[in-house]
């Protein structure tokens, strides 16, 4: 069997097609509620990818859900929807043991400091 064999039985990941157009917000508020993680995963995605504000206080929560994976994408969505209550919550994961985490949480917050104009937001400062 060569690679293209295994290739064929790989699961799609769960993301919208580029030619799709955005999913609506109510859509993407949905998906952070779902049960399967790749949908959870997915939604986090299209949220920053998309810039639904909506999804702030769900992306928050999701930073304390069991998928690392989908811990991960909320910090990054947040970095592009959040606001001050979402950089106190990213600044307490700067330190997580999961390396992936922490520098999401890293890089969110200073997309978050220089979206705000706020550099006392920036990781590594004392809030």
């Amino acid at each position: 069997m060569d690679r293209h064999d295994w290739d064929v039985h790989l699961p799609e990941p769960h993301r919208p097609r580029p030619d799709a157009g955005p999913v609506p917000p109510a859509a993407v508020l949905a998906g952070l509620e779902s049960e399967d993680w790749q949908v959870r995963e997915a939604a986090c995605r299209v949220a920053g990818g998309q810039g639904v504000t909506e999804a702030e206080r769900a992306l928050e929560g999701l930073l304390a859900d069991p998928d690392p994976r989908v811990r991960s994408a909320a910090a990054h969505a947040l970095g592009t929807v959040g606001r001050e209550s979402a950089a106190r919550v990213l600044h307490g994961l700067v330190m997580d043991p999961d390396s992936v985490l922490a520098s999401a949480a890293e890089e969110a917050l200073e997309r978050i400091a220089e979206r705000l104009g706020r550099p006392d937001l920036r990781p590594g400062t004392d809030y």
